[in-house]
């Protein structure tokens, strides 16, 4: 699929989870059980996504997946009211079509990986636990620049940053996302492990 595909398919879903997240919350000041339900939903897509990207054989693959999987992690996150995730998802859609589309510049990557650090910080409304999703953030956007064309040490990072967030997903409710943070680490790992003994 060309990549103006792609960037369409993402844009068509962005608009769609838009109108999800304001049609959940309307009328709903906290974390109420509808925006539990629909932040969950949302996460059951993102899961699909993010294990598809486990198994997926070059970089392309894997991020075509991965941000897929931001998008949905948006919608989950801006539902259930975790803000400084949802910037860490924003950028990390960013950061990913930039990476794929080979038009990286240590400008452009030194942006990607600071700015979601301040913003993650200055927006989070969960204490401790809300920094996890900054750091996870900092540590995959670092990998996805520096091992761009090594898959394995890519899905290493991605474990790594899937640890910080099945943490902070069981603590903001986010329980499909936690269970699939699980699910993707075991996964990737298994996938990781069978690469190194082929190699």
């Amino acid at each position: 699929m060309p990549e103006s595909g792609i960037l369409q398919i993402i844009a068509g879903l962005f608009s769609r989870l838009a109108e999800l997240i304001v049609s959940s919350i309307v009328g709903d000041g906290g974390t109420g059980l509808l925006n539990v339900i629909v932040g969950n939903a949302a996460s059951a897509g993102a899961m699909v996504t993010d294990s598809l990207s486990g198994v997926a054989k070059t970089q392309k693959k894997i991020l075509i997946m991965q941000t897929l999987s931001q998008v949905f992690y948006i919608a989950s996150s801006m539902v259930l009211r975790a803000y400084s995730a949802t910037v860490q998802n924003a950028v990390a859609v960013a950061r990913n079509i930039v990476a794929m589309r080979g038009k990286s510049s240590k400008t452009v990557e030194f942006i990607l990986i600071a700015a979601p650090v301040i913003l993650g910080i200055f927006l989070n409304n969960r204490g401790v636990v809300g920094l996890l999703p900054v750091m996870a953030n900092l540590e995959y956007s670092i990998a996805v620049f520096r091992y761009a064309a090594q898959p394995v040490k890519l899905k290493l990072a991605f474990v790594v940053c899937n640890v910080m967030y099945c943490v902070f997903n069981f603590a903001v409710l986010n329980f499909v996302g936690g269970i699939s943070a699980v699910i993707i680490i075991i996964t990737t790992s298994i996938s990781v492990i069978r690469e190194k003994k082929r190699a």
